[in-house]
C-alpha cells in the first residue's frame, strides 16, 4: 500500500477511535461522483483500445464524510484466456494511463491485509482487476454528499396535501439549495437551510414519487433520497335511499269534492225556487208572496221580504 493511501487511513482510524469522526466512509448504491461524466469516457477509452479488456465498470463508490475525498472502485472483466500474470499486466497498463489523467490524484490497487497461508502463485498482494481511483478535489469540483442513512419522508398525507421532510447533506462549505422533485419535474427550490416543504394541489388516491437534491455554492447538485406516497381517498357522504313516491291515501279531497257537489246541488235548488215564487197584486202594486204560499220542499229554508 502506498504511503499517501495509509496515511489518510490513519488519520481516518485515529479520529473515529476518538469519536470525532461517525461513519467516516458513506457508500450508497447509485451516488454521484466527482467527474463522473468523463471518468466514464475515459474507461469507455481505455477498453475500447485494448483488446484485453472487456468492460471496465466502476462497482462502488467511497465518499469520505470527514475529509470530503471521493473515491471509487474500478473492475476491469478480461477477455477469457488470460493467464494471471497476463492480467496483472493489463491492471497495470490501466493504473498508469488513469494516474496520467488530470483530474485523478492517484490510482491503487484493491490491497488484500490478509495474506492466505498457500498463496497462489504469483501472489500481487492485491485483487487481480480491481483498481481504487481517488479524485483531485478543489472548492470548485466538490459535490454535496448523502449519507448512508439519509432519507426523505412524508408526512400529514391528507386527500390533496402533504409535508416533505429530509435528513441534511453535507458539503465542506454550506449547502446553498435543495432541490425537490415530483416525479421528473423540478417542485420547488428552497434554500440550504430548509428541511421541509407542504405540497398542494394533489389527487386524492393518487401516488406520487418525490426526490430531493442538494446544492451547494459551486452549482454542484446531487441527487439524494426518494420517497412514494399514496394520497387518501376524498369522504364520501352516504345519502338515505329514496323510493317511489307513496300514492296519497287521504280521504279529504274525496269529501271536499263531496261537499261541494252537496252545496252546488243546494244553490241550484233555491235559484230554481226564487225564480218560481207566485206573485198578487193589492193596491196596485206587485208584492211578494207570503212565506206559506212558497212551494218549496220540506227541509229546504228560504228568507223572503215581508
Amino acid at each position: 500500500m502506498t504511503r499517501k493511501l495509509c496515511a489518510v487511513l490513519m488519520v481516518i482510524v485515529c479520529l473515529s477511535l476518538l469519536g470525532l469522526v461517525r461513519s467516516p466512509i458513506v457508500v450508497r448504491a447509485d451516488p454521484a461522483y466527482p467527474f463522473q461524466t468523463v471518468f466514464e469516457q475515459d474507461l469507455a477509452s481505455i477498453t475500447r483500445n485494448n483488446p484485453q479488456i472487456q468492460e471496465i465498470s466502476v462497482v462502488s463508490v467511497y465518499n469520505w464524510t470527514f475529509i470530503f475525498m471521493h473515491s471509487v472502485l474500478v473492475r476491469i472483466n478480461y477477455t477469457s484466456g488470460l493467464s494471471d500474470l497476463q492480467k496483472i499486466d493489463v491492471q497495470s497498463s490501466v493504473r498508469s494511463e488513469l494516474q496520467n489523467k488530470s483530474y485523478i490524484r492517484f490510482v491503487d490497487p484493491d490491497w488484500i491485509s490478509t495474506i492466505p497461508e498457500n498463496p497462489p502463485a504469483p501472489w500481487p498482494g492485491y485483487i487481480i482487476g480491481e483498481l481504487l481511483v481517488t479524485f483531485i478535489l478543489t472548492p470548485d469540483n466538490l459535490i454535496p454528499l448523502w449519507q448512508a442513512n439519509s432519507a426523505l419522508n412524508a408526512s400529514n398525507i391528507g386527500t390533496t396535501s402533504l409535508t416533505l421532510s429530509w435528513t441534511p447533506a453535507l458539503d465542506i462549505s454550506e449547502i446553498a439549495g435543495y432541490r425537490i422533485y415530483q416525479e421528473d419535474r423540478l417542485l420547488v427550490t428552497v434554500s440550504g437551510t430548509t428541511q421541509s416543504f407542504p405540497v398542494n394541489g394533489l389527487t386524492p388516491g393518487a401516488s406520487y414519487t418525490f426526490t430531493v437534491e442538494a446544492g451547494n455554492s459551486a452549482g454542484n447538485w446531487t441527487r439524494g433520497p426518494s420517497t412514494l406516497a399514496t394520497m387518501k381517498l376524498a369522504p364520501t357522504n352516504p345519502t338515505s335511499p329514496t323510493g317511489p313516491a307513496k300514492p296519497n291515501t287521504s280521504s279529504w279531497p274525496y269529501l271536499y269534492i263531496i261537499f261541494l257537489a252537496v252545496g252546488m246541488v243546494e244553490t241550484a235548488v233555491i235559484m230554481f225556487a226564487w225564480r218560481r215564487i207566485p206573485r198578487t197584486r193589492e193596491g196596485g202594486e206587485v208584492v211578494l208572496a207570503t212565506y206559506d204560499s212558497l212551494p218549496v220542499r220540506r227541509g229546504v229554508s228560504i228568507i223572503c221580504p215581508p
